[in-house]
């Protein structure tokens, strides 16, 4: 129920403050002032400072979480080009903001109460939920910040909860507002409808000469012909000077004896039961060596198999030591007695035992020999790039050196912008988006740079440039053909609607209708606003709810087909203020909006005190030239 708000949903006031505020709101740019007070702040607000250090950490702290979310690094350029120095100081100036404030309101906190909250956050509990000083440097080292500063900030968070408490404590978002979202969100509707075929308007006839000529001149810009370049393309890689012929017997032989690629390690479905005390798991033990089966012992004990089974695994990927060195050791398939695990007393079964397998050498040793060649070729591509580069410059053609250089120059005789020949089919090219960006950037005659590919370069000259032009009637009939008969099936298709709609409106009976232009009426049942169902298209479910119960609707779906409906049922949703969904939306709307009551706050705060933004010390932080 109210996926939407759920999904944006920040939890009540405490959570609205976890680390660092959160607040949906820019403030670059609010007073884009430079003032000569050096490169240790990076903002002011009133007398509060964002020190440049803690910009740099905080920054550099929220790259790398970027990069692992990618799983590459990312550069400062691209955290750039998506805003993150900008939103990380956002949140900066918004928490210097409420620091400032709260200062002026000489708002505080107590050593011992400190002391408590650290002590009781949860993420600094151990195993017997206490106080566990490892994790607190655990997590220092995590954020780059020393103990002072940790408390510090702890006490500035503090104080910024008391703030926002203030603010917002206690709020709660009146029935009439929940029981129009949930009004909104869960009403149901049934509808009957019918999809008009294209038969239903007859055949479309060929146009007549004139009609075709009219037309086309009419939209002779959808006709066009795109701009064509004729490129000469040399892309070097590893793979392009890679001489499988030359890689020695042994070293295949290594390869295949040492790499995991070529092998796959014995796994086991494995089993386990675990026992609360030892005198439950030898009772077992002995039940099993009477003639039971682990399924007997497991169906006693009221286990699934969502409980015992710890599936198909290498010995590698078992959790537990004991259990790994069990499980392998058993000739066969079987149950264990009784064995200490790390989560207690355990009894182990063996169901299932897939062996180990290796590939034969013969049916791997020429991929073998191309990867071990292709590694080779890297430190030679670059040796190449620097050869290739001066014979360029002593006036050599691509062709001329591609032919030197024993590689090879193709030519596209035609290429557009995106991709394509005269024909309509797509050009097989390396780093296609980046060639045809770089030559159509180019012209004929210019010595362009070479373009960087993965391990590789490309380089490319243009031969010629063919101009973009009107097509002919001539030249353009079969997609001027095909675009007018388009045309007419849906003028065709949208004055039937009307007509069919107008008598829907007048008391004919759909299912009469759908009789007549060769179709049946199908029902949809249970459709709400925002909760996609199969086989219905949105736009039909928009307009289910465009109007009240016996609405008739017509619509245009995204292939030009049409859809007649009406509304046959509307179901209001229960609503009890007090179930346990209500109150959980409750709750997120009352997020949302003393979050758009924070935010105001903040921003009167920093109207009437005044933020400066250093962009100087910024860009010089972040290495970057300019950030606006």
């Amino acid at each position: 129920m109210l996926e939407t708000l759920r999904k944006s949903a920040t939890g009540w006031v405490a959570k609205i403050f976890i680390g660092l505020l959160v607040i949906s709101f820019a403030v670059w740019g609010i007073a884009d002032i430079f003032r000569g007070y050096g490169t240790t702040t990076v903002a002011t607000v009133g007398e509060t400072e964002v020190p440049v250090e803690i910009f740099r950490t905080t920054y550099n702290r929220e790259l790398r979480q970027l990069g692992q979310r990618l799983r590459r690094p990312v550069t400062a350029q691209e955290a750039a080009a998506v805003g993150l120095p900008q939103q990380v100081l956002s949140r900066l100036v918004n928490e210097a903001t409420l620091n400032e404030e709260a200062r002026r309101l000489k708002l505080g906190l107590s050593d011992e109460k400190l002391a408590e909250t650290i002590r009781s956050d949860p993420n600094l509990q151990g195993l017997n939920g206490k106080f566990d000083r490892n994790r607190l440097q655990d997590l220092l080292f995590s954020l780059g910040m020393n103990e002072a500063y940790y408390l510090a900030e702890q006490r500035r968070l503090s104080m910024r909860q008391q703030l926002a408490g203030g603010i917002g404590g206690g709020f709660r978002a009146p029935d009439a507002y929940l029981e129009a979202i949930n009004q909104y969100v869960n009403e149901e509707r049934t509808i009957s409808y019918i999809a008009l075929p294209a038969s239903a308007v007859g055949e479309i006839p060929d146009p007549s000469d004139d009609d075709l000529k009219t037309y086309y001149e009419a939209n002779k810009a959808d006709f066009r012909a795109p701009e064509y370049r004729k490129l000469t393309v040399i892309s070097v890689d590893p793979e392009a000077v890679a001489d499988p012929k030359s890689v020695k017997e042994a070293d295949i032989q290594q390869t295949y004896e040492t790499s995991e690629a070529y092998f796959t390690p014995e796994k086991r479905f494995i089993r386990q039961i675990v026992f609360q005390d030892d005198a439950a798991a030898q009772a077992a033990a002995d039940r099993l060596q009477s003639g039971a089966s682990f399924e007997d012992i497991a169906a006693e004990r009221n286990l699934t198999a969502t409980d015992t089974d710890l599936g198909l695994l290498g010995k590698s990927e078992v959790l537990d030591p004991a259990i790994a060195e069990t499980a392998f050791s058993m000739a066969e398939p079987g149950t264990s007695g009784v064995i200490d695990g790390r989560f207690g007393t355990v009894i182990v079964n063996v169901k299932d035992i897939q062996p180990e397998q290796r590939k034969p050498l013969a049916e791997v040793r020429d991929q073998i020999a191309l990867d071990i060649a292709v590694k080779l070729a890297e430190g030679e591509v670059l040796q190449m790039h620097d050869e290739i580069e001066d014979a360029r410059a002593g006036g050599a053609t691509l062709a001329e050196i591609a032919e030197r250089f024993g590689l090879t120059a193709r030519t596209i005789d035609a290429v557009d912008a995106t991709g394509k020949d005269p024909e309509g089919n797509d050009v097989q090219l390396p780093i296609a988006q980046d060639l045809l960006q770089a030559a159509f950037d180019s012209d004929v005659g210019v010595e362009n740079d070479p373009l960087q590919q993965t391990k590789g370069f490309v380089w490319y000259d243009i031969q010629g440039v063919t101009p973009a032009r009107d097509r002919t009637l001539e030249e353009a009939r079969d997609k001027v053909v095909a675009a007018w008969r388009a045309e007419e099936l849906n003028q065709r298709l949208s004055a039937k609607v009307t007509e069919l709609t107008d008598r829907l409106k007048g008391g004919t009976d759909l299912a009469a209708i759908a009789g007549e232009v060769g179709t049946e009426v199908k029902t949809a049942e249970g459709l709400k606003r925002n909760a996609p169902k199969d086989g219905i298209d949105s736009a039909i479910v928009a307009a289910a709810f465009r109007g009240p119960e016996g609405d008739i609707e017509s619509v245009k779906l995204g292939d030009g087909s049409r859809v007649l409906l009406k509304v046959t049922a509307v179901a209001p949703p229960v609503f009890f203020a007090e179930a346990a969904d209500m109150q959980q939306i409750r709750e997120q709307l009352n997020a949302q909006i003393f979050g758009s009551v924070l935010a105001q706050y903040v921003t009167q705060i920093q109207e009437r005190l005044g933020v400066t933004i250093n962009q100087q010390a910024v860009a010089s932080t972040l290495g970057l030239n300019d950030l606006r």
